[in-house]
């Protein structure tokens, strides 16, 4: 059954299962369906809230699944890609669609996190560490034998962010931030990062750490910021994970078997509180907007850019 014409204005897509397409997510820039046979359908419009465009957003998480589609490791796994394709005709306000499998677990949520023992919330964060380092690992032996070339996602963003900003000395900050991550950058190394992973990307239940001796693989989804970046650049929400933070720290450098760079992981930070002012800007309550302006500016000199 195609997806009803009077929800999305879609022309048709091929090969849906039988059943009526539901409604289980929102995002800046995607719709997400859950269809009869189980699977999801990921519709990504060509304009949205976000940075930059539609296609190329779509275009780079199609290309990422085509690799890495179904991979599956100690700690993490990601959804098998059942099939994308470009939405061009008709008018269509969506630049593309990608069908994939589906989870059972449901997204990490910070309020359960906050208010969850102490030891728990370690062990998750724990998980999480390990499940980025194994990512890394993994993905950057499988996007090299298949040559992926898709760039950084950190500089990328913070290019992006830079033609928003409205104040002489935010787009100066821009500047600055964009200088000195290109410098790091040049030192490497470099891994093929998932480049967005707040809580609402990674899927599994906080209670498995009581139920189960062995936890299940956490669930990564979202590729359409992945590319080859620093491995701090997977850290650029870790503020979002409030007192978990040092333990998906922990965790990362236990599995990755090396040290994460405070100093990388800050600048990471710093351009994700940039594109959150690009984004919502002075907007809302003038406390919002300073707020938003403060976050950059302490993010900035906590990773040593004046």
């Amino acid at each position: 059954m195609d997806i009803d014409s009077r929800l999305t204005g879609l022309p048709d897509i091929p090969d849906l299962p039988p059943g009526e397409p539901r409604l289980v997510a929102e995002g800046l820039w995607s719709s997400i369906y859950r269809l009869g046979d189980g699977s999801l359908l990921k519709l990504v419009r060509r304009t949205g809230g976000g940075l930059g465009s539609g296609e190329a957003i779509f275009r780079r998480e199609a290309i990422a699944y085509e690799a890495l589609t179904g991979t599956e490791g100690t700690h993490f796994s990601l959804p098998r890609l059942l099939g994308h394709g470009d939405l061009e005709g008709g008018g269509s306000l969506h630049a593309g669609w990608l069908r994939m499998s589906a989870f059972e677990g449901a997204p990490l949520q910070a309020d359960r996190l906050v208010f969850a023992p102490a030891q728990t919330r370690d062990a998750i964060g724990e998980r999480v560490g390990a499940a980025i380092a194994e990512f890394h690992e993994t993905a950057s032996r499988i996007a090299t034998e298949a040559g992926l070339k898709l760039g950084d996602t950190v500089g990328r963003s913070i290019g992006l962010a830079a033609h928003r900003m409205g104040q002489p000395d935010e787009r100066l900050m821009a500047k600055r931030l964009a200088d000195a991550w290109a410098a790091e950058i040049e030192t490497g190394p470099l891994v093929f990062v998932h480049g967005d992973l707040n809580l609402s990307n990674i899927l599994g239940e906080p209670e498995t750490h009581r139920r189960q001796a062995q936890a299940e693989p956490l669930g990564l989804v979202d590729l359409a910021e992945s590319g080859w970046s620093l491995p701090e650049a997977d850290f650029r929400h870790l503020e979002n994970f409030g007192p978990m933070g040092e333990a998906v720290l922990r965790g990362y450098e236990a599995r990755a078997d090396r040290d994460v760079s405070m100093k990388r992981s800050r600048m990471a930070i710093a351009a994700n509180a940039l594109c959150t002012l690009a984004i919502e800007g002075h907007s809302g309550h003038p406390r919002e907007g300073m707020r938003r302006r403060a976050a950059l500016v302490h993010a900035m000199e906590a990773a040593g850019i004046a």
